[in-house]
């Protein structure tokens, strides 16, 4: 009994070229009938792909499905691809090229770049407002049954609390083992791209003007010339030393900054309990939940920007440059740091304005 290999011809789009699609049905048909032997790759070949079927009854019916070699199911997809040219024929052919098979295929520069040019525009298109589905996600451990899973946030405490920890799968050893080979001597990046002995010295420079502090829960390092705002706040000088043979045994409850909070008024940052935080505020009306940093993590070395510094009124941040700065300071009081706004920030200001 010959097979309907057009059955489902209809959920086709209209093509781009319908002389490719008559040479796409003249090639199944020529290979309908192919022997093969033990040493051949053979792979199974929906003749109207499954992304444009509509049931899995359909997705199975073997009317529609062919065995073909793998060179022969490449041809195949390269074939709907230059037919159709939408999403489906662009990701189908996209897939076989990126997972190498038993054959060496191969696809040539001009062809590469525009099934590339395609690929990109449809997955722009695709994509647009979607966020990826790990987004959000912390890798948790059962160390007693030995079971690691990817756990939402909101769901994070109820794990901790069912005795997981964040912690992710162990890496192979035989990976580890590839690694270290791998990036041994020379192969290492830090040697193949070795620092001049000019950007040594500015970074140099650049860490001799700075000192550890810390409040007893956290370390941080700040300018010389801030440490005495810092000694005012409650921190001292020096960097608390852990001996932690396990980090992950600090982890949620048993961290000690668990349970605590940043509050700022603009200028000074302070660490505070969250059971004691609402009388905190009512006590210190100029402190908002936030914190300032004077540290710019966002402005590029090379930005036309590089010569600028952050600046505060407590409700909006600007990046200035000097002459920018002389102009505005003028007009508003502004303090040197940015201010981190949070969504209590956010409805504080949109009240108030």
């Amino acid at each position: 009994m010959k097979q309907n290999f057009k059955k489902y011809n209809y959920y086709f789009p209209k093509p781009k070229s319908q002389k490719i699609l008559n040479n796409y049905w003249n090639f199944i048909k020529s290979h309908s009938n192919d022997s093969f032997t033990k040493n051949d790759y053979t792979e199974i070949h929906h003749c109207v792909p499954r992304a444009y079927l509509k049931t899995q009854e359909e997705i199975n019916d073997k009317d529609n499905l062919i065995k073909l070699k793998g060179k022969d199911h490449y041809t195949a997809h390269l074939l709907l691809w230059l037919a159709f040219r939408d999403r489906q024929s662009a990701f189908a052919f996209f897939s076989m090229n990126c997972f190498k098979r038993q054959n060496d295929w191969k696809i040539n520069a001009i062809l590469y770049e525009e099934l590339r040019r395609e690929i990109s525009k449809h997955l722009s298109i695709f994509q647009r407002g979607k966020e990826s589905h790990n987004k959000g996600r912390i890798y948790m451990t059962n160390e007693i049954t030995n079971k690691h899973k990817l756990v939402k946030a909101e769901d994070f405490e109820q794990y901790l609390i069912d005795g997981w920890i964040m912690k992710g799968p162990p890496v192979p050893e035989y990976q580890k083992q590839w690694i270290s080979e791998h990036y041994k001597g020379k192969n290492n990046p830090i040697h193949k791209h070795p620092c001049k002995d000019e950007t040594k010295l500015k970074m140099s420079e650049s860490m001799s003007n700075l000192i550890w502090i810390n409040d007893g829960s956290t370390s941080k390092r700040i300018r010389k010339e801030e440490l005495p705002v810092y000694l005012s706040c409650g921190f001292t000088e020096g960097r608390l030393k852990y001996s932690i043979k396990r980090p992950y045994d600090f982890s949620g409850k048993r961290n000690p900054v668990y349970g605590s909070k940043w509050v700022t008024d603009g200028n000074i940052n302070k660490f505070i309990k969250k059971s004691e935080l609402e009388q905190f505020l009512v006590d210190n009306p100029q402190f908002y939940i936030g914190m300032t940093d004077n540290r710019n993590h966002k402005t590029s070395k090379r930005s036309y920007k590089r010569d600028s510094h952050w600046y505060t009124d407590g409700y909006k941040n600007y990046l200035l440059n000097e002459t920018e700065y002389n102009e505005l300071s003028t007009k508003i009081n502004l303090i040197d740091g940015r201010f981190q706004f949070n969504k209590i920030n956010k409805e504080v200001r949109d009240s108030e304005a």
